[in-house]
């Protein structure tokens, strides 16, 4: 099914019960009524979004999807990260007591040059064919059609790269993250459900700076892949 918004292409893929796509062997089949896009971000052909869902075998997850525009206009999700929900907010040992008294982010990163599916060069048009009475009348006319879909770089997208952040506040009030890249726009994204969401053109180390409501700074955290 080709997917007329970003939205359904992500839909599409998480409640695909193909086997061949295994999610429900590893449980991450999602109920329809269960998906909740709690983010989104988009800069021109390309789209992230974060879902909430419950799959069928009732485990709570959340996605992250990658998501361009077609050449026909269609959306497909190019790539993703994923996690089970309880685990987001986890905190690595390593960072344990570095950063217990502060508010720490921990990220997953996605994205890239986008792909974009397209038709093959060169391929036929399509073949008619017509039934033919006896009396030499054409009876139906019937086009067949056949094409290959195929994925090529999309060179007039900038290479996008998404930062997916889930915060442990750590007993602090934090209403926003600030982005700083090495190079690069600096972004700042609303807390909301503990997660914040960054697109774009970036380059490491990046400085992310915690916010109150009243926008006081209450700490900083750097990151580096």
């Amino acid at each position: 099914m080709r997917a007329k918004d970003p939205k359904q292409a992500v839909i599409n893929i998480l409640t695909n019960s193909n086997p061949q796509m295994r999610r429900e062997e590893m449980g991450t089949l999602a109920k329809l009524e269960s998906i909740i896009f709690l983010k989104e971000k988009n800069n021109q052909s390309v789209h992230v979004s974060i879902v909430l869902y419950t799959s069928t075998t009732n485990q709570n997850w959340c996605d992250t999807s990658y998501v361009v525009r077609n050449v026909d206009s269609s959306f497909s999700r190019q790539s993703g990260v994923s996690c089970r929900a309880e685990d987001r907010f986890h905190v690595d040992r390593a960072n344990q007591g570095l950063y217990q008294n502060q508010p720490y982010l921990s990220v997953s990163m996605g994205g890239g040059r986008s792909v974009r599916q397209a038709v093959a060069p060169g391929e036929p048009k399509g073949t008619t064919v017509q039934e033919i009475t006896e009396s030499n009348e054409v009876k139906h006319t019937l086009k067949i059609a056949s094409a290959t879909i195929i994925h090529e770089p999309a060179e007039d997208v900038p290479m996008y790269r998404f930062l997916v952040g889930c915060l442990a506040e750590n007993s602090q009030d934090v209403a926003s993250v600030r982005m700083i890249p090495q190079t690069g726009y600096v972004e700042e994204d609303k807390v909301e459900d503990g997660t914040v969401l960054f697109l774009g053109e970036f380059s490491f180390p990046i400085t992310f700076e915690f916010y109150n409501s009243a926008h006081m700074l209450l700490g900083t955290q750097l990151w580096d892949v």
